[in-house]
């Protein structure tokens, strides 16, 4: 029997949500996979409410999202935040295309991700290897991002 993976994965584009379900589908090679995938901040706090009891192993989020209906969410960082807060023990993996420090910083400092990938660096294979090591207890960084995340520390 395979093991599980319960997954999240957040992004306001309705083409990276569509490519989602590619990764999830390879990722059903490996997983007995329940997922949801969702294009808000709302979609997403209310999927996690839904799934306090059997809380999701990790969450996939975009830094640049566009903000809650009430406006207390208006950036990735600070859903992450909010994920972290209600599921204190999710792996949190970050897809993003802002690869400046600047961008990189406050999130990493904040939620301090298991995963940080590049979407114009990382293909579906990369992203289903990076989702696999995060589930095993490892971290995974885009090329190049190792830097500067030693430069974070």
């Amino acid at each position: 029997m395979k093991p599980t993976l319960k997954i999240l994965m957040i992004d306001d584009s309705q083409t990276v949500r569509d490519s989602y379900g590619i990764v999830l589908c390879r990722l059903r090679e490996y997983y007995e996979v329940e997922s949801d995938i969702v294009g808000t901040p709302d979609q997403a706090l209310s999927r996690l409410t839904d799934a306090e009891n059997d809380p999701y192993d990790i969450a996939c989020l975009d830094i640049a999202i566009k903000p809650s209906y009430d406006k207390s969410i208006i950036l990735g960082e600070y859903l992450a935040v909010r994920i972290k807060e209600m599921m204190p023990f999710i792996k949190m993996m970050i897809i993003t295309n802002h690869d400046k420090k600047e961008h990189l910083a406050p999130i990493y400092s904040r939620v301090q991700p298991e995963g940080l990938l590049l979407k114009h660096r990382e293909g579906f294979d990369s992203i289903c290897r990076a989702i696999r090591e995060i589930r095993e207890g490892e971290t995974c960084y885009s090329n190049g991002l190792e830097k500067i995340i030693d430069e974070f520390e």
